[in-house]
């Protein structure tokens, strides 16, 4: 999709004021749209049109917060680049009070009240104004506040904030039933399988007995450990991670993946591991390094050159793209000549 039609949508969708658009620009209101229509607005004049669109929200979203705190619409009153100092302006204007003074006046007179506005909304406050409101009723008020997004409610739904993974509740027990393997194997919450002693009928008649032992994992190409699990005749193949998650961990929203909360594959132990969605593991990759956007230099250390790409050193040294790169990330023994450079 072109960038004038996504900003054309993101106007309509928004609601948001052309006329302050077309100020931003420097032109006419029947300008823009004509520009708008024709797609010939210029690199520069969508740059400029997503800032005034992003600036524009977030007033908005300011102004909703500002409405939960019961505050007026003043930078000067609630301002989010800063903390609120003994001597700044400060007004509440709620059904139940009006006042107007400064942050040490309020705090003498309503401390019960921001004491509730920093622990529920997040009101921030600089350290002189810590120190008073201690004073007046102790430290319970410095509980670690919402997030940002938090306090928009409904209203902030689909926010990226809004929709971080929650820890899952965790099902106790040392050794739990693999699941669609019950009465076959078990599994701890540091991501150990055994089998369980067992008898299994052989042709003509006859039987064999199985005592419980633990199953040997391996690592796959993608550095996730796996087990092999039989069943009826059938052997399967099964992430580790997925296994425990599936035994310990209850997934009340339906989710369908796993995430390793420190980046570590193979740390399957149930407290570093979450379901999450699609989206949720995706951010989580890139936020943790394990996904990296950029072209990774690659240097050959007999001969010294330096490639700009893992695909060009694969393509120079004719070994296949993804055995190099499990080179490079130490999923496999590197076998080649080649290095990560920075």
């Amino acid at each position: 999709m072109k960038p004038a039609i996504c900003i054309y949508r993101t106007i309509q969708e928004r609601g948001i004021n052309k006329a302050r658009l077309a100020e931003s620009l420097g032109i006419s209101s029947e300008l823009l749209q004509q520009h708008l229509k024709e797609k010939s607005l210029t690199d520069d004049q969508i740059y400029t049109l997503k800032s005034a669109i992003h600036k524009m929200s977030m007033n908005a979203i300011k102004k909703r917060i500002n409405n939960r705190l019961g505050l007026r619409h003043n930078t000067r009153e609630f301002n989010f680049s800063r903390k609120l100092r003994l001597t700044d302006p400060f007004t509440i204007d709620s059904d139940e009070i009006f006042f107007k003074g400064t942050v040490a006046n309020c705090i003498e007179k309503y401390p019960e009240l921001i004491a509730r506005k920093v622990k529920k909304y997040g009101l921030l406050l600089a350290s002189d104004s810590k120190k008073l409101l201690t004073s007046k009723i102790g430290d319970q008020f410095l509980a670690k506040p919402k997030k940002l997004f938090a306090l928009i409610g409904k209203d902030g739904e689909g926010s990226p904030r809004n929709n971080q993974a929650k820890p899952s509740p965790i099902i106790t027990g040392q050794w739990n039933p693999v699941k669609g393997f019950e009465g076959y194997y078990e599994i701890n919450s540091e991501g150990e399988v055994r089998s369980l002693d067992r008898k299994v009928k052989l042709t003509k008649g006859k039987e064999r007995f199985y005592s419980q032992r633990t199953i040997a994992q391996r690592i796959d190409s993608q550095g996730y450990a796996t087990v092999r699990l039989s069943k009826d005749g059938s052997t399967h193949t099964k992430y580790v991670h997925k296994l425990v998650a599936e035994a310990f961990l209850v997934n009340s929203a339906s989710k369908k993946y796993v995430n390793h909360k420190n980046g570590n594959k193979q740390d399957n132990s149930l407290s570093n591991l979450e379901w999450v969605t699609h989206s949720e593991n995706i951010k989580h990759a890139h936020a943790s390094g394990l996904i990296n956007t950029r072209k990774q230099k690659v240097i050959n250390s007999s001969t010294g050159k330096v490639y700009q790409s893992i695909k060009g050193a694969a393509k120079d040294s004719n070994i296949p793209y993804s055995t190099l790169k499990n080179y490079l990330n130490g999923n496999r023994t590197n076998q080649s000549e080649l290095e990560t450079f920075n």
